[in-house]
């Protein structure tokens, strides 16, 4: 399990940490030419992906609080483990799930000029 929360943990933070700002990553999307509908698909793409995100901040934040709050006790942070691993899974599985939406709405010419600018 150790390894799982390991892979997780380093895939959300290299693989998918590489962009902060959704607006430099919604303009390199806007630049490899959209026809309308993708347009409009991408447009309510970014905004789902930004509520879970915000959402999943929320999340990750409480976690943190958590830990914090249970820092003097003897054991600390095992009894939050499980909940801490699910938290960092559940981003990874958010980038994944956005990733595959975007793979489906992009062209391969689309998708290969993204890669490229990315």
């Amino acid at each position: 399990m150790r390894i799982v929360f390991i892979l997780v943990y380093l895939v959300t933070q290299n693989l998918f940490g590489y962009w902060q700002n959704l607006d430099e990553l919604y303009k390199k999307v806007k630049d490899i030419g959209l026809n309308k509908t993708q347009e409009q698909k991408i447009e309510k793409l970014f905004k789902n992906y930004h509520q879970q995100l915000k959402d999943w901040h929320q999340l990750n934040q409480d976690m943190h609080n958590k830990v914090i709050s249970n820092f003097t006790k003897k054991d600390c942070t095992h009894s939050l483990k499980k909940e801490f691993e699910d938290t960092y899974i559940k981003k990874a599985q958010i980038d994944l799930d956005f990733f595959q939406e975007l793979h489906l709405i992009l062209t391969q010419k689309q998708r290969e000029e993204f890669a490229k600018n990315f």
